[in-house]
């Protein structure tokens, strides 16, 4: 990563040329945090719900 926070595209490049072995993990990685971020909105949807309209 940059300094500022985004990604450094040829030290991405770089390093998935030295160990092209943890492709898969990272592509996990990305699909576990999505349903992960996805079931934390619906749930703090649903809490939030609770809390302000059914009192």
């Amino acid at each position: 990563m940059k300094d500022n926070g985004k990604i450094s595209i040829p030290r991405l490049v770089g390093e998935i040329l030295l160990h092209p072995f943890k492709i898969p993990a990272l592509i996990r990685l990305g699909m576990d945090s999505g349903r992960a971020a996805q079931s934390l909105a619906y749930h703090l949807s649903k809490l939030l719900t609770q809390l302000f309209f059914n009192k």
